[in-house]
């Protein structure tokens, strides 16, 4: 995967996690309605980073977190995947000044899901706060079905792949 090009999706691109990403990426979580729904900051910001990075080399690809870049190959967001026992968790951040652009959500989310199943998934799930209804939206989008959820205050989705 690391030696893959770039994956278009509509008006911006999938790509791997470099060096040149970092201050973009610690602005992401920095910025204040960011902090205010993903509460992840600082030091910690910067060891996810740090993580992010480190897969794009792992042999097993079992965590893929890409980077969703904009025309002028800044990071205005990612999008990753995450298998475990034929399950692909999901999931997206994206800039605050790109919040409500629920098509290219969904765009990089069926991005995801592709990637899950090249990966070998047989269901794709996603987990969110029980007052994220922007998610949930999403996942119906998606056409995920909610599940009940593993930890009290949070909402389960998942959608069964062909």
């Amino acid at each position: 995967m690391a030696d893959e090009p770039v994956r278009r999706v509509g008006a911006v691109a999938l790509r791997e996690f470099e060096p040149r990403d970092r201050d973009a990426f610690l602005a992401m979580y920095a910025h204040s309605a960011f902090q205010g729904r993903v509460g992840v900051g600082g030091a910690e910001a910067a060891a996810l980073f740090d993580t992010f990075l480190s897969w794009r080399h792992a042999s097993s690809r079992e965590n893929v977190q890409l980077v969703i870049a904009d025309r002028d190959d800044r990071l205005i967001g990612d999008v990753g995947v995450r298998l475990a026992g034929g399950a692909a968790s999901i999931g997206i951040d994206l800039h605050p000044d790109h919040w409500g652009r629920h098509r290219l959500a969904i765009d990089c989310l069926r991005a995801a899901e592709a990637l899950a199943r090249t990966l070998g998934a047989e269901c794709i799930v996603a987990e969110t706060r029980a007052d994220d209804s922007l998610t949930a939206r999403l996942a119906t989008w998606l056409g995920a079905s909610e599940v009940p959820a593993a930890e009290p205050g949070s909402r389960r989705w998942r959608k069964m792949l062909d």
